[in-house]
């Protein structure tokens, strides 16, 4: 039981990051694209 606690949590915090990043991504590729748009 408890190794199967300690794995749902691992899988939560990994979803957790990879939404952060995945977010963030999408952040800065947008961030980009405004930038490059100002530039040209």
């Amino acid at each position: 039981m408890p190794i199967l606690t300690l794995l749902s949590v691992y899988f939560q915090v990994e979803c957790q990051q990879t939404l952060l990043t995945t977010s963030t991504l999408k952040r800065l590729s947008k961030r980009m694209k405004n930038e490059f748009k100002t530039a040209t």
